[in-house]
Parts: C-alpha cells; sequence; structure tokens
C-alpha cells in the first residue's frame, strides 16, 4: 500500500511505477483526505509506503497532517518504508517523517531518496534542459533498485546522527518556519494571461484556490506553496510577486495539472 503526493508529478511518477512493480495499492493523499479515507486494513506481509517531495527540507504539510488521522487493521509489525524525490538535500526529512509515524504506533523501516528536477521556480532554476531528462530518465533505474530493497526488507533508515548540527537546523528550524513564512510574504498573483480556465482551481490539492469575479484567489492559510499552479498553468499567467517572472517552469512529463 502506497500512498503518495506529488505536487508536479515527480512523486506521482515513482509511487505510480513504484506501485506496479510491488504489486501495491496506490493511493493519492489529496484524494484520500477529500474522500475522508483515513481508515486502511492491510493485508499479511502487506508493505506500507510513503512517497512525497521535499518541502524546504521536510515533508510537505499534507502528509504529515494526512499520517496523524491514519489508522490500520491488520497492522502487524509490516514494513514501513518512505520515498522522497528533491533537487538538492533532502536533511533529516525521514526523521521528520519517522516522529510523525512514532505517533501512531509505526516506525521507518526503509528511506529512499531519487533525485530529481526541482519546481521551486521563486528559486532560480539554473538547471539545463539536458540534465532534467537525465534526471527523469534515471529516476527509473532507481525506482527499481529501490523495489528490489524494498522486496528485500532492506532496513536502509538510519536516524541522522545528533552530531549532524547543519541537517537538524535545516529541518527543524528552516523548514518548519519556510512555508508558513513564504505564504504569508510573497504575493500571488495573476496577469492579464489567466483565461480563467481553471486548471489550477481544479488541480489544487489542497482547495486553496478559487474563481472569484473572474479572478484566480489563493487561500493563504490552505496553501502549502507545492508550485503545482505556477508550474502547470498552461499560460503561465500565475506568478510569485517578480520572484517568477520569466523563470522556467517544470512539470514532470507524464504529468496533468487535473491529477490530484
Amino acid at each position: 500500500m502506497i500512498f503518495y503526493f506529488s505536487g508536479t508529478g515527480n512523486s506521482a511518477y515513482v509511487a505510480k511505477n513504484a506501485a506496479i512493480k510491488l504489486n501495491e495499492k496506490c493511493i493519492s493523499i489529496p484524494m484520500a483526505i477529500k474522500n475522508k479515507e483515513f481508515i486502511y486494513t492491510l493485508e499479511d506481509h502487506e508493505n506500507i509506503g510513503f512517497v512525497y517531495p521535499i518541502h524546504g527540507f521536510i515533508p510537505p504539510k499534507i502528509v504529515t497532517n494526512f499520517i496523524k488521522d491514519l489508522k490500520f487493521t491488520n497492522y502487524d509489525n509490516q514494513y514501513v518504508y518512505s520515498i522522497s524525490t528533491c533537487a538538492g538535500d533532502y536533511e533529516a526529512a525521514p526523521d521528520v517523517l519517522n516522529s510523525c509515524l512514532n505517533k501512531i504506533k509505526l516506525s521507518l523501516d526503509g528511506s529512499y531518496n531519487i533525485l530529481m528536477p526541482g519546481n521551486y521556480t521563486v528559486a532560480e532554476n539554473k538547471l539545463p534542459k539536458e540534465e532534467e531528462e537525465r534526471r527523469v530518465k534515471e529516476a527509473g533505474k532507481e525506482i527499481q533498485k529501490i523495489c528490489e530493497s524494498i522486496i528485500d526488507i532492506k532496513k536502509t533508515y538510519k536516524r541522522t546522527s545528533y552530531l549532524n548540527l547543519k541537517s537538524y537546523f535545516k529541518s527543524y528550524i528552516i523548514g518548519g518556519m519556510f512555508f508558513d513564512l513564504s505564504t504569508r510574504t510573497i504575493p500571488f498573483d495573476v496577469n492579464d494571461k489567466c483565461t480563467c480556465c481553471q486548471s489550477c482551481v481544479k488541480g489544487c490539492p489542497v482547495n486553496a484556490l478559487k474563481l472569484e469575479d473572474g479572478k484566480i484567489l489563493r487561500d493563504n492559510k490552505k496553501c502549502i506553496l507545492c508550485m503545482k499552479c505556477i508550474n502547470c498553468c498552461p499560460n503561465e499567467a500565475i506568478n510569485f510577486s517578480d520572484k517568477t517572472i520569466g523563470k522556467k517552469r517544470y512539470k514532470h512529463p507524464e504529468y496533468k495539472i487535473t491529477d490530484i
């Protein structure tokens, strides 16, 4: 059983391909939340997996909040693993996830990460197109290796050393504050290229966008800065202040904005 969240498609690609190779069910976290599905029955020897992108050195809030309400029946110490996707360092993100799992009496056994193109358009994306394509291609090979490790029930998770202050600072201090501050301080702008197609509204995983009086508006309290709207808008009509104007957008080649 694989639970996943994806902003612009990297984690969705990983989750769906891993589910095929492992013969596991693949469950979208936003859809589970929308349908209020938090209780799941495990089959004997069924693994529990979480696939997610790294948001500011931590798992996305939508993932950790979902885990708080998650309940399993027929749980008997099944193997629990996570696969993160990121463009750089994931720091102590697995530890943050494990802490959430501990609160529902689960523990992380396997921890994996796949390097992929990033979608944080606010920062300068200098990754050449060739490198983006290489990372996407290499991800398929990494998924295969990870699935083999999962099948072998390998205990790959190791808690970050308390001496690694850099990772703890990034994940527990910066990660805890970064996105809350960003949604409050970086203005959400929609220019006249917008056709009110509402693809962003329909595709927002946390229902943070709405069309009102011919304008797309964002609820800052709901937004988790997954960057889906800005990267998947077909007209590049969405910007965060002037920080993203003219900057390269990214979404996985197989992803559509209406996918949740």
